[in-house]
């Protein structure tokens, strides 16, 4: 087996509290939404079709579109009553189940954030801030439920001018991500030769068993889903490392890539024929 390690220069990670400034405003300027073309459903489906029948290959849930959506050429501002900013960009892509994206340029000054939500508010992912910031200025997202999404940046008032997005891809998710709604490719569907984490192997290995099991990455890579682990090195001084299957690496950029850990499965399935248990999805 091919494996490599992605080495992350900061341990960023969606801080999921607050909500957007404008759902505590009452007037804002309408925003005209991105409205995608519509994709090739039929092509897309005889594509899986051979794919998912392969082993070696990472699960496809979304198309990638590209785009070139920026604060300045898209979206709307406002200004706010004590002088910050908030830019909001709305995108829909009739059909999606879920929607991510990708930027090639994301830069938050201090203070600034980032959210996205569903039309409906019903999924909020966010604050992204000044902690995702990188070298390279890129940054992938997690994903969105359904096909009206909002992408909303906040600008403080001492930061005016200062902060980058740049939009270069959105992904139209046109199946789940959900292991337990997944048509293929799903739970239980790995190969032979993997072991579930929470199987026992020996004694020696019981005793951390349940702190590794939290070190398991479920990836969202544009519009491809893996797994991976985060792995310790002989000067144990904690940098973060990941190891994953070298087939998991399906655009080479791990700089877009997304994380959720503590995805473990209920009831595992140990020496038995019988399938594990879903865990939660979030």
């Amino acid at each position: 087996l091919l494996l490599f390690g992605v080495f992350a220069t900061a341990l960023a990670q969606v801080t999921n509290q607050g909500e957007p400034m404008s759902w505590a405003q009452e007037q804002l300027n309408i925003v005209d939404p991105v409205i995608l073309e519509s994709i090739d459903l039929e092509t897309v489906r005889q594509e899986d079709a051979i794919n998912d029948s392969k082993t070696g290959v990472p699960y496809r849930f979304g198309i990638e579109i590209e785009v070139d959506l920026t604060l300045n050429n898209s979206g709307t501002w406002d200004e706010l009553p004590n002088g910050d900013k908030v830019w909001r960009l709305n995108v829909i892509s009739e059909g999606a189940k879920t929607m991510n994206f990708i930027f090639d340029d994301y830069y938050m000054p201090p203070g600034a954030t980032m959210y996205l939500y569903s039309n409906d508010k019903m999924d909020l992912v966010g604050a992204y801030d000044a902690s995702f910031n990188r070298e390279d200025r890129m940054m992938g997202t997690w994903t969105v439920d359904g096909d009206n999404v909002w992408i909303e940046y906040h600008e403080p008032k001492n930061q005016i001018g200062n902060g980058a997005l740049s939009l270069s891809t959105i992904v139209h998710g046109y199946r789940s991500l959900r292991k337990d709604e997944a048509e293929n490719r799903g739970l239980n569907d790995s190969g032979p030769c993997h072991l579930d984490v929470s199987c026992t192997v020996g004694e020696d290995y019981d005793e951390i068993k349940e702190q590794i099991q939290h070190s398991v990455a479920f990836m969202v890579m544009g519009g491809f889903l893996c797994t991976g682990a985060m792995i310790n090195n002989v000067n144990n001084d904690q940098t973060p490392y990941l190891l994953t299957a070298k087939h998991c690496d399906p655009n080479n950029n791990p700089a877009t890539w997304a994380f959720r850990f503590n995805w473990i499965s209920l009831n595992p399935s140990c020496a038995t024929n019988n399938n594990s248990g879903a865990g939660t999805f979030n």
